[in-house]
Formats: C-alpha cells, sequence, structure tokens
C-alpha cells in the first residue's frame, strides 16, 4: 500500500510539473504572443482585418485531419505523420509534453528516490530534510492567505515575505535545535517545532504588509495602474488552445464573448461575486466555529466524568454533521453543476468558429 501511495503521488506531483508549470508559465504554446491573435496560425481575428490577413483556422474538432491524425493515435501507430498543416505544431507540443511528462517520472525514480532512501539512514539529514519543507510551507501561509482576500498586495512582497518568513522560522529551529545539542537548554522537540513555527506564520503575515506600504519608485506605480489589465490578458492565454477556458466560462455562466472569444474581467468579477460571498461566509463561520469549539476546551481545568462525557457526546454529533455535509453537499452542487450544463447546451454557437471566406475581389469592390 505504501509502495502504490508513493508511486501514485510520483506520477502527480511530475504530471503537475510538466502541465501545470512548465506547459503553463515556462513553455506555453503561442505562435503570436499578442492578444487579438490567433493561437494557430498567428494571424488577426479583428473584423476591420484585411481577408487576406485574417484568421480562417477552424477548430480542431471540425478539422478532418486532426480527427484522422488522432484515430492513427488511438489505434497506436508510433510513427505516423501529422498531416494537418494548422494544428500540426500544437499537436506536436502536446506530444513533446507527453515526452517530458515520461523523462520526468524516470528521473524522479531512478534519481529522486535513492537519494531519499539513502537520506533516510542518516538521523541528522533526515530531521533537517523534514523540516525544511515544513517551515517553507508556513512562511508563505499568510502571503498565500493575503494574496486571496486583499487586493493591494504586490509580487515582491509576497515574494519577499514569503522568502524572509521562512528563513525566520528555519534560523530559529536551527538555533534552538543547536542551543539543546550543545548547551544545557533544555526543551521538548514538540516547543521548538511550535516556536519556529510561529515565528514563520506571525511573520508571514506581518511582512508582506509591511514590504507592500514601502514607498516605490515612479517607474512602479506607473506599472502598478497596468497590473491588472496586463495580469488578465495573461490570464486569458493560459490552457488549452483547442478547449479555451473563456468557452467554458461563456457557456456555465452564461457570459457573452468578444469577436476574439474572449471574455472581459469585469463580467468574471460580476459572475464569481456569489462564489466569492459564499466563501467569504464559510471562512467565518469556519474560524467561528474553531474558536468556540477552542474555548469549550479551555472552560474547565481539569474534565470531571461528566463534562468528559459531554464532550465527547458533543464531538460525536459535530462528526455525524460532518459525514453528513460531506455526502450531501457535493450531491447538491452536482445538481446545479447539470443545471448550468443544461442551459449551456441551450446558447447558440459561440463566434470561435470559421468565418466565411471573403475574395479580395469583392473587397475591393
Amino acid at each position: 500500500m505504501v509502495t502504490t501511495a508513493t508511486t501514485l503521488k510520483i506520477f502527480s506531483i511530475t504530471k503537475v510539473l510538466t502541465m501545470d508549470l512548465y506547459a503553463v508559465h515556462l513553455r506555453p504554446f503561442r505562435v503570436c504572443f499578442d492578444v487579438n491573435c490567433c493561437t494557430f496560425c498567428g494571424k488577426s481575428k479583428d473584423d476591420q482585418t484585411r481577408p487576406k490577413d485574417k484568421c480562417q483556422c477552424c477548430d480542431p474538432e471540425e478539422c478532418i485531419q486532426c480527427q484522422e491524425d488522432k484515430k492513427a493515435e488511438r489505434i497506436g501507430y508510433q510513427d505516423y505523420a501529422i498531416t494537418c498543416p494548422i494544428h500540426s505544431p500544437y499537436l506536436r507540443y502536446t506530444k513533446a509534453l507527453r515526452n517530458i511528462h515520461r523523462s520526468s517520472v524516470l528521473l524522479v525514480l531512478c534519481v529522486v528516490v535513492p537519494i531519499g532512501l539513502i537520506i533516510n539512514y542518516f538521523e541528522i539529514c533526515e530531521l533537517l530534510f523534514s523540516e525544511l519543507p515544513k517551515n517553507c510551507t508556513i512562511g508563505g501561509l499568510g502571503s498565500f492567505i493575503l494574496a486571496l482576500y486583499w487586493k493591494k498586495l504586490t509580487e515582491p512582497a509576497v515574494f519577499i515575505g514569503t522568502l524572509i518568513s521562512s528563513l525566520l522560522a528555519i534560523i530559529t529551529w536551527t538555533i534552538l535545535t543547536l542551543l539543546k545539542v550543545h548547551t544545557s537548554f533544555k526543551t521538548d522537540d514538540d516547543l521548538i517545532d511550535a516556536y519556529a513555527s510561529g515565528v514563520g506564520l506571525v511573520s508571514s503575515f506581518i511582512l508582506p504588509v509591511l514590504i507592500t506600504f514601502l514607498p516605490l519608485r515612479k517607474k512602479s506605480r506607473v506599472y502598478d495602474g497596468r497590473k491588472p489589465e496586463l495580469t488578465w490578458q495573461r490570464t486569458l492565454d493560459l490552457g488549452n488552445p483547442v478547449k479555451p477556458w473563456t468557452r467554458t466560462y461563456s457557456q456555465v455562466f452564461q457570459i457573452s464573448l468578444s469577436t476574439f472569444g474572449l471574455i472581459s474581467l469585469e463580467d468574471v468579477m460580476k459572475a464569481m461575486k456569489p462564489a466569492r460571498l459564499v466563501a467569504y461566509i464559510e471562512n467565518g463561520v469556519y474560524f467561528g466555529i474553531i474558536a468556540i469549539l477552542l474555548g469549550f476546551g479551555c472552560i474547565p481545568a481539569v474534565f470531571t466524568l461528566t463534562d468528559f462525557t459531554a464532550w465527547i457526546a458533543f464531538l460525536f454529533v459535530w462528526l455525524l454533521l460532518s459525514i453528513l455535509a460531506a455526502l450531501t453537499l457535493p450531491i447538491f452542487s452536482h445538481f446545479f453543476v447539470m443545471k448550468r450544463f443544461k442551459i449551456s447546451l441551450k446558447m447558440p454557437s459561440l463566434p470561435h468558429i470559421r468565418p466565411p471566406k471573403i475574395s479580395i475581389e469583392n473587397d475591393s469592390q
């Protein structure tokens, strides 16, 4: 069972690194980096463009040559030639991504796993490699939470705050561990972890806020004014160009697409407003329940038999309600998604289809 779980984790981590990090941020597939141009041919999608310079690409789902290439791949031909002149670069790109994923799995199995087995024999190294990821995670927790709810947070504040908070947690843990080993300072390992985690957690909330309010240069202030627009343009380029996420959002949330097949940030924010409100309410309820439970647990100094019985009964009821919520809420959300899907099926076709060909002679007339 341990071997199966480890293998599944290796496959999942390597796939995330390949498909979500490498293919999205490091080397995404883009023929042209302009927002208004086609992903496959690089020509413009604007209606005011000359017919000669306008995109004439069709969807890969409607391309006959792409369907034949996919059929040959499903049959198992290894040396088949990709014949589609429009979508062949993207098909080769996806094939190269699969090869990179296989290579990364082999690299992890042949290099990282043996290194982990060797480190397991040394207690100090094992303790060090177990504490470093934990302290780094705690150092980035505050920046992650602030990035979700605070719009003024900047990228340098997130990066510098996370880095310094993680370093403070690691330095605190290292100093306390060395004092315990080489001096008469005796303390428990749990207290050392608690001190280091506390320093990293508190600094992860304080440092990003302080760095955000630091005086910036004039150039940075000018850039911050265009930051939401530039970030949104980059977000529109992410994902699979064969099945754009903008099309899925337009169908689910009933948002109209532009002539370029894009959606505006204002429409998405308006559609996601109920989801954000529900998330805020759920977070408030969660932290309120945690505070109430901790308060109830701290009221009696020592539990009597009656207090302990009542506490166990309360936890049992809470566990039962949690199980019922875990079983019923996904069912309700499934009906909501199916309702949205049925509505999307009744919507008219989207504008990202092959436009009619216009001859230059007719256009000149």
